[in-house]
């Protein structure tokens, strides 16, 4: 590199962008299926607000965790330190991070929530998958039902805030256009949560609210993650 070059930082929407990408490419190479959630592409299928993510989230099945990442970590990734509090406050993804790159890459075994087996869950989300793109790669997104039911359990986790702007109202106000309320139901059936979004489902489908369910299990899921 000539003294007149120099390098120019990724901003953070690129570098998710190539991540996402990065990351959609690297297992389908090594054979490993891997759903690309949240982050942009859920906010261009309407069910979270535009703005760009901090990180990539890839959901990828239990004994393809520790490919991928050995995977990733031949590209420069590595695990993020580990936090003390994790103790406490345990983590439900492992966190990848590079030192050229400005965003995590969250690798996702399961979602707080889904209480069916973790292989179940991303059977049922892959089973629904659609195709997008990234950096002009091709990845696997979930469809819009699959979307609203991560969308929904995520924001559950974090109901406070100003209820104009916080992801859960975002959701609530979108999904009764976008997504079929008894298809949401079947899904959640078959992640194992049901009981989680017991409190979404009776504000935005009531009418295919499972009425058998007299317990509120889903009241205990709802705690701030910071």
């Amino acid at each position: 590199m000539s003294q007149t070059e120099k390098t120019v930082p990724l901003t953070l929407a690129e570098a998710t962008d190539l991540a996402a990408g990065l990351v959609a490419s690297s297992a389908a190479e090594s054979g490993i299926d891997a759903l690309v959630v949240k982050g942009r592409y859920a906010a261009e299928q309407g069910l979270r607000p535009v703005r760009t993510a901090s990180d990539v989230d890839v959901l990828v099945r239990v004994d393809d965790c520790p490919r991928i990442i050995k995977v990733l970590e031949r590209k420069g990734w590595s695990p993020r330190p580990v936090d003390p509090d994790d103790a406490i406050f345990p983590h439900h993804s492992i966190p990848l991070i590079h030192p050229g790159w400005p965003c995590d890459i969250d690798v996702h075994t399961n979602f707080p929530g889904c209480d069916a087996h973790p292989d179940a869950v991303f059977d049922a989300l892959f089973a629904r998958r659609v195709p997008a793109e990234a950096a002009a790669s091709p990845i696997w997104i979930p469809d819009a039902t699959a979307t609203a039911l991560i969308m929904a359990l995520h924001s559950l986790r974090t109901p406070r805030g100003d209820p104009e702007l916080s992801d859960l109202q975002f959701v609530e106000r979108a999904a009764p256009a976008l997504v079929n309320g008894a298809d949401l139901v079947a899904l959640a059936e078959k992640a194992g949560a049901l009981g989680a979004l017991l409190p979404f489902l009776a504000s935005v489908f009531p009418r295919t609210f499972p009425l058998g369910v007299s317990t509120f299990p889903g009241v205990d899921f709802a705690v701030d993650r910071t």
